[in-house]
Parts: C-alpha cells; sequence; structure tokens
C-alpha cells in the first residue's frame, strides 16, 4: 500500500510540477493542476495515515473524506472550461456547498470533542475496519449517499460539456489530434466504474458485511492512482482549442444567416473551386476562420453552407479533400502511404487511417491493392 500511494503522490507531483513550468494561462489548463493537487493532497495524507501514529493528531483520519466532494466539481469545472466558458466564481461556488457544509461539519467535530474524544472515535473506526466489524451511523450512510450521488450527478455534467466541447472542434477545425479530448471521456466512464462502484460496495457492507474492507480500501486505492496516472500522461501533452474567431459553431435553421438559396449555392460553388484550386486543406493548421478569411465571408457563413450543403461539419468536408487526393497518389504513384497522408494534411498516421477507413470503408494498403487489381 505504501508503495502504491507514493507512486501516487509522485506522479502527480512530477505532473503538477511539468505543468507550472509550462505557464500556461487558460483556465483550463489551471484546473488541470488543482485537480491533480487534490490528488497529490489525498495520496500524502493517505500515506500519513498508514506510516503515521495519529494518537496525537486523530483529526487526519477524518479530514480526507471531505475531498472526495470535490472531485466530481473540479473535473465538471474542467470540463466546462473546455469550451471557453465563462467561470464566475461567486456564481459556480454554490457547487462547492456540499463540500463547505462537511469540512463545516467536521470543524464543529474538533470544536466539541477534545484530543482524547477524538482518539477514542479514530481507535473504534480504525478497529472496526481491522475487524471488518463496523457498524454505520445515519449520519455516515448519509455522507455516503451524499459522495455517490453527487460524483455520479457531476460525472453525467461534465460529460455532456465534453460532447459539445467535441462538437465544437469538429465545426471548427480540420485537424483535432492535439485538442480532441476523447481521454477524458473514458476518463468518466473509468471514474464511474472504478471508484463509484467501490463505494456502492463500501456503502452495502456496512449493511451487509461481505466484503473484506482491506481489499474493498486496496481496490480503491488501486482505482485512485490508475485514475491520477491516466489523467496526468494525457494532460501533459493536451493542447486546448482556442475559438476566439469561431465561437458560432452550433448554427441552427432558426440563428443560421440569412442567405438565399442561389447565394448560397454559388458560395459553395465558389468554395469548391477554391478548394481545387488553392489547396488549402493541404495546410494540417487550417480552421474554419482561416478559411473564411479566403473566402472573404464570416465563419458563421461559411458553417451553415457547409451543414446545409454537406449535412456534415466542416472537419468532415476538409478531410474528404484530402482523401481524394491520397486516393489519386495511391493510384498514380508508389510512394510509401504515410508520406501520402502527411504531404496530403494529415498530421498522425492513426488519425488517417481511421478518417480513410470511414470514407472509403477499406484501409489505405486494401484501396491501393484493390485498384491495382483493377488496372
Amino acid at each position: 500500500m505504501e508503495l502504491l500511494l507514493s507512486t501516487g503522490f509522485c506522479i502527480t507531483g512530477f505532473t503538477i510540477f511539468l505543468l507550472l513550468r509550462k505557464k500556461e494561462h487558460k483556465i483550463t489548463h489551471k484546473f488541470a493542476i488543482t485537480i491533480l493537487c487534490l490528488w497529490f493532497l489525498r495520496f500524502v495524507l493517505f500515506y500519513l495515515k498508514i506510516e503515521v501514529d495519529l494518537t496525537n493528531i486523530p483529526w487526519l483520519f477524518f479530514i480526507d473524506q471531505n475531498l472526495f466532494l470535490l472531485d466530481g466539481v473540479l473535473l465538471f469545472w474542467f470540463s466546462k472550461s473546455l469550451n471557453k466558458e465563462k467561470f464566475l466564481f461567486l456564481r459556480e461556488s454554490i457547487h462547492l456547498i456540499p463540500f463547505a457544509l462537511s469540512v463545516g461539519l467536521t470543524i464543529s467535530l474538533f470544536a466539541t470533542h477534545t484530543s482524547t474524544q477524538l482518539n477514542e472515535l479514530y481507535k473504534h473506526a480504525q478497529s472496526g475496519l481491522e475487524t471488518s466489524s463496523n457498524t454505520s451511523s445515519i449520519e455516515e450512510i448519509i455522507f455516503i449517499v451524499i459522495i455517490l450521488l453527487q460524483n455520479i450527478i457531476y460525472l453525467l455534467f461534465g460529460y455532456k460539456k465534453i460532447s459539445q466541447y467535441n462538437q465544437s472542434i469538429l465545426s471548427n477545425y480540420s485537424t483535432i489530434d492535439k485538442i480532441q479530448v476523447r481521454w477524458l471521456s473514458k476518463l468518466f466512464i473509468v471514474w464511474l466504474l472504478l471508484l463509484v462502484v467501490p463505494l456502492v460496495i463500501y456503502f452495502i457492507n456496512y449493511i451487509y458485511p461481505i466484503v473484506d474492507l482491506h481489499f474493498l480500501e486496496l481496490f480503491l486505492m488501486i482505482s485512485l492512482v490508475a485514475v491520477a496516472i491516466y489523467f496526468s500522461t494525457h494532460i501533459i501533452n493536451q493542447y486546448y482549442a482556442d475559438f476566439t474567431l469561431s465561437k458560432n459553431d452550433k448554427v441552427t435553421k432558426a440563428n443560421s444567416p440569412k442567405i438565399d438559396l442561389d447565394k448560397l449555392n454559388n458560395i459553395y460553388i465558389e468554395l469548391n473551386k477554391l478548394m481545387e484550386s488553392e489547396k488549402p486543406y493541404l495546410n494540417e493548421d487550417l480552421t474554419l476562420g482561416k478559411l473564411s478569411e479566403q473566402m472573404n465571408i464570416k465563419p458563421t457563413q461559411l458553417s451553415a453552407i457547409i451543414k446545409t450543403q454537406t449535412t456534415g461539419n466542416f472537419y468532415d468536408y476538409i478531410n474528404n479533400f484530402r482523401i481524394e487526393a491520397v486516393k489519386k497518389e495511391l493510384t498514380n504513384t508508389n510512394k510509401q502511404i504515410i508520406i501520402i497522408a502527411y504531404g496530403n494534411g494529415f498530421s498522425s498516421k492513426s488519425t488517417f487511417n481511421k478518417v480513410f477507413k470511414d470514407i472509403t470503408g477499406d484501409s489505405p494498403s486494401q484501396f491501393r491493392k484493390k485498384d491495382n487489381l483493377v488496372l
């Protein structure tokens, strides 16, 4: 257990150090650091509870439990900040009410009990854990239920924000390898399975003792460390999308620009001519904003035209041109496939293979073989 916790606070501590060196000013970056600081503190407190005799400092046994009311909120704020939504702390502080109340109750416990009484509470709790005979009070049951509900609710809220972000980058960027956050969606699912489920089992075990609490505690620690490592390894290389030029990716029939059908068709024809003649799709960093500047129209208009004429998004539209160019080279040249991909606007082999498969139904190598057989 000591080695496991040491790994946890070493990984989170080192990641915090690396992120601080980046000197980013984006609020998303700051939330990432705050989340890691929370986990670092948790691992340190858990480690102290194992290694240090808490006879003289029994409050350490109780204080860390309040931290479980922060994880869901911070992960939700992190997800929300991806969409460049305004963060007003006074308004957002409402999400901290359960944590504040819990801390207040803990402080009142310290204020109304002597060190001797706190020691007795600590020894009683510790003895119950060691013998798997700990009985729960109504207050403990309520506290566990609140932790469960809060984590589930904020998991759902955060997942919705991630989905919004994914739609936004598809509407604004032609290359999303560095700014996509599919890993964060997976982390939320892992959070549900590896953190919420053990708490449910822990709650049930209070009523019907069927699981060794030492095993459950070890499983929870492994889950916490695994989530921290997963988050740390991805957040180091994460880049964040900037929607400054094009916050209007949610174009609907109700708010789409007023363009008559003939004008819309003419602009779309001009757009296709531009794509064929100047080949802007070869630029892997092409964005909706950059292409709209070349077309001398507003990003909202360009987004509306693409959506109404292709029933797709900006990402799909640009990558269709890239794939068509790749198909021509696969047919007419013997160049290596990856060189062809990089030469036509792709920056990642895995992304290229996925997009090619989605559009053509074949892998690049299968497509080349089929074409050679036809010839």
